[in-house]
Order: C-alpha cells, then sequence, then structure tokens
C-alpha cells in the first residue's frame, strides 16, 4: 500500500508536466489542442485527467480527448490523504470516454466520463481469469490500440476472444 500511495501523490506533479509539455507545443504551434487524445489506463487515467485539467489552465484550450482505460479506485486510500486527489472527469477534456472493465477489482465503477462503456457490465472478464500474462496481454492490448488509432490494424496474433476489443 506504501508504494500505491507514493504513485498516487506523484498523479499530479506528473499530470503538471505533462501538460507543461503540451502547452509547450501548442504555444510552439507543433500541435493543436483539437488533435490531443491521451490514453491512461489504471493510475493513467488520474494523470490524464490532471493533464487536462492544467493544459486547460495554461492554454485557455481544452485538449481534444481523453480516454480512461479502467481507471484505479483512489478510494482505495483512508483519510486525509484520500481527499486530497481528484478522478478523472468529464471536465477534463472536450471528450472524455471510459472504459470500465473490472480489471482485478481495482478499477472506478462511477461513471466519470460523457460516455463511459462497461465491457460485460463492468464486471469480471470472461477468459480472464488467468492474470499471470498480463504483462504481455496488457502490451498486445496496447499495441493494437495504438495501431487502431493510427489506422494502421495489424492481424492479430492471439484470440482475444468473444470479448476481445479489436475483430
Amino acid at each position: 500500500m506504501l508504494l500505491y500511495k507514493i504513485v498516487v501523490a506523484n498523479i499530479p506533479i506528473v499530470g503538471h508536466r505533462v501538460a507543461e509539455f503540451l502547452a509547450h507545443l501548442t504555444h510552439h504551434k507543433l500541435v493543436r489542442p483539437e488533435d490531443i487524445h491521451m490514453i491512461g489506463f489504471s493510475v493513467g487515467a488520474h494523470v490524464a485527467g490532471y493533464a487536462g485539467m492544467y493544459f486547460k489552465q495554461a492554454t485557455r484550450k481544452r485538449m481534444a480527448r481523453i480516454t480512461g482505460l479502467d481507471p484505479s479506485r483512489l478510494s482505495l486510500l483512508h483519510g486525509e490523504f484520500k481527499s486530497k486527489y481528484k478522478h478523472l472527469n468529464f471536465s477534463d477534456a472536450e471528450f472524455v470516454d471510459v472504459v470500465h472493465t473490472g480489471f482485478a477489482r481495482l478499477a472506478v465503477k462511477q461513471s466519470m466520463g460523457h460516455a463511459d462503456f462497461y465491457v460485460n457490465g463492468g464486471a469480471r472478464q470472461p477468459q480472464c481469469e488467468d492474470t499471470s500474462n498480463f504483462g504481455d496481454d496488457l502490451l498486445e492490448l496496447l499495441t493494437s490500440l495504438a495501431e487502431a488509432i493510427a489506422g494502421k490494424p495489424r492481424a492479430k496474433k492471439k484470440d482475444m476472444g468473444p470479448v476481445g476489443l479489436f475483430h
């Protein structure tokens, strides 16, 4: 739990740094706010939320989109420590979408975006009981997601089953 508290304590700091970088790129006309789409998994979803909030403060414009993939429950924290941190929400970008799969029961179940998707009701997913290959599976999913967004879908290496995101 101590490591988790350290990670959570750094969410606003990392989000602020990301926002500074994006604001710098925007200021120098290297990127337009309407072209920014951040994707964050677990704690990274909240980092994206902070980045969106700080970006809006720095530029007076919202980034186009934030996608939260199973945002982690900051409610795992208790007392004063918990109350210091905000979570990803719909005001952090022009459009915020959130995918809830109930991963490891650590993810938020509450609606937080303009569109919230609850895969299989946001509960435990079929064929996902074995988490021993979680790192490989996550890398496969994120690689497929990035390629799909870039318009370069590839032949899938692994059958993701009937609830897979990329068929």
